[in-house]
């Protein structure tokens, strides 16, 4: 934990008690780092968290410390760092009791103890429950941020694998050119190649990993046309598809002809 010293008597204070120390203490406009020596006034001390290792205080250009960028931070680390933020950013009336809080390096994160916590820590007259509930939803905020620059980082990988592996020759791939005005390049996935069960295949592997084994028919077929890595025409495609949901008998059901379902 950080500590501090008051500029005016030179009293070593830790970041809970300075606003304590400073009401009894007329000389206090200030207060110190004791790692790093750098001056703070009036409640400039409660943004300065963390500090320099002795180590590369007086090591200084020798010190050779851990390279901590890529390393993940601990759930508390997290949680104090989620109450600063809500100290700088958060409702204005709130924004004293974020401060306070802070400057604690035990502040709960499960609601009951830390409703006890700020009761004992905080002001006696406010409802600690708007507290909780503001620091709650901007943990849930950037949990859903998260998630979802993950789930965009995993779309982007598996569409970079799709493009490497479509720059790759694969069994029945060819490459022509169309008898077209412009002359231009296609690739085509051999229609006479792609057999039968490869497109079961492929319908049930996609179906499996929904949610509820269905896809709406225009899903389906985008999907399946992934799977197979095929680059033929639009209709070729649609017609195997077709051909196979009307032979494959109770294992598949399509739903009033736009959504198919996997029933096994």
């Amino acid at each position: 934990m950080v500590c501090f010293i008051c500029d005016g008597c030179g009293e070593t204070v830790k970041r809970s008690k300075i606003d304590e120390h400073a009401q009894r203490c007329n000389s206090c406009h200030s207060v110190s780092c004791v790692d790093c020596h750098i001056s703070f006034y009036g409640d400039d001390y409660r943004s300065h968290t963390t500090c320099v290792s002795e180590a590369e205080r007086y090591e200084k250009s020798m010190y050779r410390g851990n390279d901590n960028r890529n390393k993940k931070k601990s759930p508390v680390e997290q949680w104090k760092e989620l109450i600063s933020e809500a100290a700088d950013s958060g409702p204005a009336h709130l924004r004293r009791s974020f401060q306070t809080l802070a400057s604690y390096d035990n502040v709960p994160r499960k609601e009951k103890q830390f409703l006890n916590f700020c009761s004992n820590s905080l002001s006696k007259n406010q409802d600690f429950s708007v507290v909780w509930n503001c620091l709650n939803d901007l943990r849930q905020t950037k949990i859903k941020i998260k998630e979802q620059q993950k789930s965009e980082e995993e779309k982007s990988k598996e569409i970079n694998t799709i493009k490497k592996q479509d720059d790759k020759p694969q069994n029945g791939q060819c490459k022509v050119i169309d008898n077209n005005v412009d002359g231009a390049k296609s690739t085509c996935n051999d229609i006479k190649k792609i057999k039968r069960r490869d497109i079961a295949k492929a319908i049930k592997k996609v179906l499996k990993k929904e949610p509820n084994k269905q896809l709406k028919m225009k899903e389906l077929r985008k999907k399946v046309k992934i799977n197979l890595m095929f680059k033929g025409k639009k209709e070729d495609l649609k017609k195997l598809i077709q051909d196979e949901l009307n032979d494959n008998g109770k294992k598949i059901v399509v739903i009033d002809k736009k959504i198919v379902k996997l029933v096994q």
